[in-house]
């Protein structure tokens, strides 16, 4: 009596568990087959066309080096399976493609649902001292426009990692401006029929350390940080339902950064893992969404009386999942 008393204090403790545990997501990711002896990240898609950051194409050719990191400029390519070609568009009041990267660093860029607009950052612009900065274009019926600078572009501090979030009509960038929290953190501001809003710093995300690469994707806000409790040095965070998780699935001991969606359930983002914190690389993640258990109080009571009526017999499969590493499922008996 005593034993099955036991087992379904047991059995009521685990289906409670069951229900807490389960709500995991699931992420499943590999590294890519495009990557260079150098950075690698910020991945994104623009006219049926794949798009990544990298700070050599040839790692063979003269590059210029960036004299604080002591590495190459980055540069935005055009990916071409796995491998990498200068990316162009063609700009509208002349006529001619454009090559899209700068002498200096540029950043990923971000764009609209009707891929008309796109924001990206570089510090090549003398006005603001060669800091990073936002600027961006807009498609015309016959090319894209020149580059125009954010308002919010400055020589004192600087601003990257812009995401368009279309459902609110709302830029999100990450910036060391002053009035922040810490030192760089995520501000939005709302994108205008004529201009820009006020910005604003991002609730529930800033630290005293620093936010990157903001993403919006299923009601759940990504982002990068190097704050105290991650696993690394920088890590990718989620924040969803007013709970802040950090994404021990992706995240390792080294620099995990840029998650980005491409699509409704994957993307890629970077790390420096495989070589030791020596340079970032691309990965593929796919993502599965955690299947919710809600627990039915009557069918507890049923199992229970079930139960003591067969006199101690084995309970079967009462929560039976697929046996994917995201789904818990219990047997008791």
């Amino acid at each position: 009596m005593v034993i099955a008393r036991m087992k379904l204090l047991l059995f009521a403790f685990l289906l409670i568990c069951c229900a807490f545990y389960g709500q995991q997501d699931r992420y499943d990711f590999f590294r890519s087959c495009f990557y260079s002896v150098y950075d690698d990240f910020g991945v994104r898609s623009l006219n049926g066309k794949m798009y990544v950051i990298s700070a050599s194409l040839d790692e063979e050719k003269q590059v210029i080096l960036d004299e604080v990191a002591n590495k190459p400029f980055t540069d935005l390519y055009q990916m071409d399976n796995c491998g990498l070609l200068d990316a162009f568009l063609k700009n509208a009041e002349t006529q001619e493609l454009w090559l899209l990267s700068s002498m200096y660093n540029d950043g990923a860029f971000t764009t609209n649902r009707y891929q008309n607009r796109v924001y990206f950052s570089h510090n090549n612009s003398e006005e603001i001292a060669y800091n990073m900065g936002i600027y961006y274009l807009n498609r015309l019926a016959n090319g894209w426009s020149n580059s125009l600078p954010f308002p919010l572009n400055s020589e004192n501090y600087n601003i990257v990692h812009p995401y368009f979030d279309e459902s609110a009509q709302m830029l999100y960038f990450s910036s060391n401006m002053p009035g922040g929290v810490g030192g760089y953190d995520i501000y939005k501001v709302s994108v205008l029929s004529e201009g820009f809003g006020k910005a604003e710093a991002v609730t529930n995300v800033n630290t005293i350390a620093d936010e990157f690469f903001p993403h919006l994707h299923q009601n759940r806000f990504f982002f990068t940080s190097n704050r105290r409790g991650g696993l690394g040095g920088l890590d990718i965070y989620c924040f969803s339902n007013e709970s802040l998780v950090n994404l021990s699935a992706l995240n390792s001991i080294y620099d995990d950064l840029d998650l980005a969606f491409l699509d409704e359930n994957s993307g890629f983002f970077a790390s420096n893992r495989a070589v030791n914190g020596a340079q970032d690389d691309v990965y593929f993640f796919n993502f599965t969404p955690a299947k919710n258990y809600h627990t039915d109080q009557q069918a507890f009571i049923d199992s229970t009386l079930q139960y003591k009526q067969q006199n101690g017999s084995t309970l079967a499969n009462l929560l039976e999942q697929s046996n994917t590493s995201n789904i818990l499922f219990i047997v008791t008996g």
